[in-house]
């Protein structure tokens, strides 16, 4: 009886384990973590709205992942963090991949992540809120490093989006706003291959915060 009950116990063990392996994800829901990224002169206080809402939507905060880095640096250097925070969140969910939410300059950081630094494989969506990704005008006064990426014409933004600008098969998706302080033109944000939508009238920040806008985020991500 007793090994009976043994050979029981590790049989479920093994399908639980299975099951884990076969997900990719962590908490094995089905659901990949999210890194947020913010942008220019914010921080991870930007996500906790939209990390709440994701929360109340089921996932787990382990699941849910923002932080913090020096947004006046130059963006590759903001890629490379990236990528540690993703092989990071991927090691202690033991994730296969992850879903990347990013807003204005956090857009093409991640971009160049995905582009240069091969992290095609590690990410299953990306999504854009208010990202220059084609450069804005109105950030050409603007002259620290990050900024200087971000110009229209910038060797930054040309690498980004010579050849495929939305490489692998990741999936895409830009909003945008009509009414972005930031972002000029503003379909600056929209990509070729990618899923293009837009917001309406919203400030840039109100992306991060709008209910309709994270409902798409949701759907799309799920």
């Amino acid at each position: 009886m007793r090994g009976r009950l043994l050979a029981a116990a590790l049989a479920a063990a093994a399908a639980l384990a299975a099951a884990s392996a076969t997900t990719g994800c962590g908490g094995g829901d089905g659901r990949h973590p999210i890194l947020f990224v913010h942008g220019f002169g914010e921080d991870d206080l930007l996500w906790y709205p939209m990390i709440e809402r994701f929360r109340q939507d089921g996932w787990t905060r382990a699941q849910l992942n923002n932080w913090t880095y020096n947004p006046y640096q130059p963006a590759a250097v903001t890629a490379r963090e990236v990528r540690a925070r993703v092989e990071r969140i991927l090691t202690v969910t033991r994730a296969k991949q992850v879903d990347l939410v990013t807003h204005a300059m956090g857009s093409v950081s991640t971009r160049y992540y995905l582009k240069v630094l091969g992290g095609t494989a590690k990410v299953a969506h990306w999504v854009s809120l208010g990202g220059p990704n084609h450069g804005s005008g109105r950030l050409e006064t603007c002259l620290v490093p990050s900024c200087l990426d971000l110009h229209r014409g910038a060797p930054f933004i040309k690498r980004l989006n010579a050849g495929n600008p939305t490489p692998g098969p990741v999936r895409y998706l830009t909003i945008r706003s009509s009414c972005d302080e930031y972002v000029s033109p503003r379909d600056s944000v929209e990509l070729a291959g990618a899923t293009n939508v837009s917001a309406g009238c919203l400030s840039s920040v109100a992306l991060t915060t709008d209910r309709r806008v994270y409902l798409r985020v949701r759907e799309f991500v799920r």
